[in-house]
């Protein structure tokens, strides 16, 4: 133990150049945010350098405001549909192609493309080619089964729809990838055994795999919350949060107000609610885990 201690010691001067950057890059603009969240400031006043502190006041007003409680309503849903989605269906395809097929690299690397891509790219795609109401391959799709599409990003809620389909699409290959090392850093011999006690192959999925890729599938799981909860780029370049605010999540929401109408400590305010909620789902489930032993995430 204390040979390790003291090699954790010794490596880490080598830490301070990477931490040096990283709280220059992150850390200070977040310091600086919460600050200006505790105060009334407009970038209008830049000026005047008009600064008022005005302590808990932006956050009572936050809560008092109903454009605030719809963007955190539409990004819990937005965030919470995604996420079990593309858990889901990143799970089965790391599944699927962990089986030995023809072509397997082949598909593994198309699986992939989305992720490689550019989100705000990838919205204008998909607002062009896939959700355009006259000439969207959708529509003309539904066209063949005499079925008249929606405005998919003009008409609530298939604009909220909409964005969620793009956001779980986009994030399905990263849950893929990730469960798939999982999935072959398991020993063969673990898998045999399995087999050789009887267990088919749900049960070797189920009581065996899936358990032993908790990490993996943690790992993911905060990630995949953290990203969602914070998307921008996808509803700026499809939505712009409309049909009215059906579809203004937490990001375009703090957005709007820093960029478009200059409250910035408004926004700050916003920003450091934000960041306290992914913080503490973040938190809630390391904890959940950790005093779970980390075998699992669930009881017998």
């Amino acid at each position: 133990m204390f040979k390790r201690v003291k090699e954790n010691v010794w490596s880490f001067p080598y830490l301070v150049p990477a931490l040096i950057v990283l709280l220059a890059v992150t850390g200070y603009p977040v310091v600086v945010g919460i600050i200006n969240s505790f105060y009334k400031f407009d970038l209008s006043d830049i000026i005047t350098n008009e600064r008022k502190f005005v302590g808990l006041d932006n956050f009572i007003k936050l809560f008092a405001d109903d454009r605030f409680l719809n963007a955190l309503y539409i990004t819990t849903i937005y965030t919470v549909v995604s996420v079990i989605l593309s858990l889901i269906i990143g799970v089965l395809l790391a599944l699927l192609i962990e089986r030995p097929f023809p072509g397997k690299n082949i598909v593994r690397s198309l699986l992939l493309v989305p992720m490689v891509m550019a989100p705000a790219a990838t919205g204008i795609i998909w607002k062009n080619f896939f959700f355009g109401p006259e000439h969207g391959i959708i529509n003309n799709f539904l066209k063949i089964f005499g079925i008249s599409g929606p405005g998919w990003l003009t008409s609530y809620p298939w604009a909220l729809i909409s964005v969620i389909i793009l956001e779980t699409v986009f994030s399905i290959p990263l849950v893929m990838i990730v469960i798939d090392a999982g999935l072959m850093s398991i020993p063969n011999s673990v898998i045999e055994a399995a087999k050789i006690d009887g267990a088919n192959y749900y049960r070797q999925v189920l009581h065996i795999k899936i358990p032993m890729i908790r990490s993996s599938f943690l790992m993911v799981l905060i990630f995949r919350i953290s990203t969602s909860f914070r998307s921008f780029d996808f509803i700026y370049s499809t939505t712009m949060g409309g049909p009215g605010t059906n579809t203004e999540t937490l990001g375009l929401y703090i957005y709007n107000l820093a960029i478009r109408i200059l409250k910035i400590s408004y926004a700050s305010s916003a920003s450091t609610i934000m960041g306290i909620i992914i913080g503490s789902v973040t938190f809630i489930l390391l904890v959940y885990v950790m005093r779970a032993g980390g075998e699992r995430f669930w009881s017998k």
